[in-house]
């Protein structure tokens, strides 16, 4: 069987090539249900 981990991919260290915006930007847009949520519901 092959593998889907990659080291480079799934490690935070020097010499990952992880883009570590995209973990950023992936937790913005996650939330953003939340906040319309809260702003059309707001008291």
């Amino acid at each position: 069987p092959n593998s889907l981990y990659f080291e480079k991919l799934a490690t935070y260290s020097p010499e990952d090539e992880f883009d570590h915006k995209a973990g950023e930007y992936f937790t913005k847009v996650w939330g953003l249900p939340l906040k319309v949520f809260a702003r059309a519901n707001k008291k």
